[in-house]
């Protein structure tokens, strides 16, 4: 007598553990995504808790000027997950918005020190885009605060 595994009941355990993992991958997949948010979140907190702390140790210290270029000489926060970084103060209470980028990219938080939400990033920053080209009988305009003006092809206010 023979001992080991059939073909069909090693085709069964695969067929078990193909089914297995067609349920759990979902979950794991939300798990990481809602770890990353809350963590995102929380790196919002830390601005700012850091605004706050700042701001008691400098009186002259304006959180308004907070963004993604000194965040880390002003905070000591690093920056290299950020895009941008917008502080606003509605009714004497400060709110972030945070552009992630890295390990946070695609995602945007916004919030105050209480309550925060993240998001998937909608708007996409446009970079390294062509200028715009004139076809054949095109003529260029542009604004110059009251009315449209035709200017040249060289103007480079036209687009």
């Amino acid at each position: 007598m023979k001992k080991g595994f059939t073909l069909v009941e090693l085709l069964a355990v695969i067929v078990i553990l193909a089914i297995i993992l067609a349920i759990a991958v979902p979950g794991i997949s939300n798990m990481i995504d809602n770890s990353k948010r809350s963590s995102f979140e929380s790196s919002a907190k830390l601005v700012l808790k850091g605004l706050e702390l700042k701001m008691l140790e400098d009186d002259g210290f304006n959180p308004l000027d907070i963004n993604e270029t000194n965040i880390n000489n002003l905070l000591n926060i690093d920056a290299s997950n950020y895009e941008k970084i917008i502080v606003k103060e509605v009714n004497k209470e400060l709110y972030v918005t945070i552009i992630g980028k890295n390990k946070w990219e695609g995602l945007t938080v916004s919030g105050n020190k209480e309550s925060t939400r993240t998001y998937e990033t909608q708007i996409n920053y446009v970079r390294g885009v062509n200028a715009p080209v004139l076809a054949p009988g095109m003529k260029p305009i542009k604004w110059n605060g009251t009315t449209w003006v035709e200017t040249t092809e060289n103007d480079s206010e036209w687009y």
